[in-house]
């Protein structure tokens, strides 16, 4: 965020940086955060100055950086006001601060994945902090393609499909490769299954030719 402060001074112009550093060292002490020194013009015993203010807001996966930093900025607004002409020769008359929003998760992941894939992929912030844009076909992401034995891929605006190993051997009875069954002992069973039809209808048709004859 930026800080553009009115300000009375009436100490030597010589002494004025080092006097504001050490006034918003004091003020920004109370919300953690720092700030740099970026311009300033002296008038009429009023001094302009602008400063870049910097506060820490973390990643994480249940808040969004833009209510930390919503939060944060309010902080440092009432970090001002609290400290309006506090001092003799330094004295804050109008505080004017410029919110600057960060980057949000999901415009992080936009930087680093073409928009043609964006939509397969979901920014994840590991345990020790670090954001990570992940595809779906990641079992960390928060829509994780599950493929069981099979292998997940990204193809084109198609997204994450899922595709099973050996086809040629196994049939597979369940969505996203699963329910495994093999051919060869599909096809066996069937054949095991007519065959024992063909065996049934033998018998059968004996019992009654010899029922119709006896």
């Amino acid at each position: 965020m930026e800080a553009t402060l009115t300000l009375n001074y009436t100490g030597n112009q010589t002494d004025f940086e080092m006097e504001y550093n050490a006034m918003m060292e004091l003020i920004l002490n109370e919300t953690n955060g720092y700030h740099k020194l970026t311009s300033y013009r002296f008038g009429n015993d009023l001094v302009t100055a602008t400063s870049d203010v910097f506060v820490t807001i973390e990643y994480n996966n249940t808040l969004e950086v833009s209510e930390q930093y919503e939060e944060k900025y309010y902080e440092v607004v009432a970090a001002f006001n609290k400290n309006k002409c506090k001092s003799q020769d330094l004295c804050i008359k109008i505080p004017t601060i410029q919110a600057v929003r960060p980057p949000s998760k999901y415009d992080r992941c936009a930087e680093k994945v073409s928009s043609m894939y964006l939509q397969f992929f979901d920014p994840v912030v590991s345990i020790n902090g670090m954001l990570a844009c992940v595809s779906r076909c990641v079992p960390s992401s928060p829509n994780f393609l599950n493929c069981n034995d099979g292998n997940c891929q990204i193809r084109g605006e198609e997204g994450p499909q899922c595709f099973c190993p050996r086809t040629d051997i196994y049939l597979y009875t369940y969505p996203r490769c699963g329910g495994a069954v093999s051919i060869a002992a599909l096809y066996g069973g069937v054949g095991a299954s007519i065959g024992l039809l063909v065996i049934v209808g033998v018998v059968l048709g004996v019992v009654l030719y010899r029922r119709k004859y006896y």
